[in-house]
């Protein structure tokens, strides 16, 4: 497996991988990509394994909360569940100790328990647990807002 900051080049697989990610996920314009990759290169990644994107994340770091947001994350559902996904997040939280920041936030769709049961988890293996802070709802929508903090 190749972990690679996202690039152009990748635009069209991620943007196949999120469509297939949905309801939870779903692609945007390419243009949200073009800026995520010019302005937040140390924030969004793809992994790759015999030229096939695998893995998707986007975070962005908000200097005003000390902390990354995870905004997108899809696996490939032949990966799902080998551990592809943890690779991107640690990666991010990595990128959050660099900054000198201690936790992320990340919004889970209410029905999406695969994504709850795999961040619960990434905060238990940081020593931390999985808080709701807030909740988004509009129309069918219902996101719960959470934290992770972990040590620096």
């Amino acid at each position: 497996m190749e972990i690679m900051s996202l690039k152009k080049d990748n635009f069209p697989a991620v943007m196949e991988l999120l469509s297939n990610g949905k309801p939870y996920v779903f692609p945007h314009h390419d243009y949200v990509y073009w800026i995520m990759e010019g302005y937040f290169p140390s924030s969004n990644y793809v992994v790759s394994e015999e030229n096939k994107v695998i893995d998707f994340v986007c975070a962005l770091p908000s200097i005003d909360k000390k902390c990354y947001f995870i905004w997108q994350i899809v696996v490939d559902a032949d990966y799902r569940g080998k551990k592809v996904a943890s690779i991107l997040v640690d990666r991010i939280i990595e990128e959050s100790k660099l900054k000198g920041y201690n936790k992320l936030e990340l919004t889970i769709n209410s029905d999406n328990r695969a994504s709850y049961k795999f961040f619960e988890r990434t905060a238990i293996e940081h020593n931390s647990s999985l808080n709701k802070i807030g909740e988004y709802k509009y129309k069918d929508l219902n996101d719960i807002l959470y934290s992770i903090e972990f040590c620096s």
